[in-house]
């Protein structure tokens, strides 16, 4: 039997009993899984000195192969929906310790991770990670841009999404 979708899961980051996505800021793996890798679930509401000001925001979180039986072959990312707001953008980015490490760390959440590219990966052009092998992880960080000045908006938000295979 193949991968199937209920065995890739999202977990948080910043240490093994993390909970808070807003300590989701690399390190380690935490077994607080999230339902879907989403703006809702990793970043908090912008304030509105934030919106003001303008900000750029960092979270990383892992993609677990929890199959017991199969690696997850050729496994793609990519951002499927951006914000709706047009002072808000997300980004994205891998981890450059790639495949079952610990993902780099920052200090708080405005400090751009060492050694990660982050681009608006689509469908067509999506972010190819490596090979996982069944129980093990690879390290995704996300970006989000407010522009300085920008109106709120109630329902900011944005979707990744990930495909990969595997053998039958």
């Amino acid at each position: 039997m193949p991968i199937i979708d209920t065995e890739i899961h999202f977990h948080l980051s910043g240490g093994a009993a993390n909970a808070n996505p807003d300590l989701s800021l690399g390190g380690t793996i935490s077994s607080h899984a999230i339902i879907s890798a989403s703006a809702t679930e990793l970043y908090d509401d912008i304030t509105g000195a934030e919106a003001l000001a303008g900000c750029v925001k960092y979270r990383a979180f892992y993609v677990q192969n929890a199959s017991t039986g199969y690696p997850w072959q050729t496994p793609n990312t990519w951002i499927r929906t951006n914000t709706p707001s047009a002072g808000t953008n997300a980004k994205m980015g891998l981890d450059p310790v790639g495949l079952y490490s610990t993902g780099t760390t920052i200090l708080d959440e405005t400090c751009a991770p060492s050694g990660v590219t982050f681009s608006l990966p689509s469908s067509a052009a999506p972010l190819t990670m490596l090979d996982v092998p069944t129980t093990q992880w690879y390290c995704v960080w996300t970006e989000l841009t407010v522009t300085a000045g920008c109106t709120g908006f109630s329902t900011d938000s944005f979707v990744i999404a990930f495909e990969g295979g595997s053998d039958a």
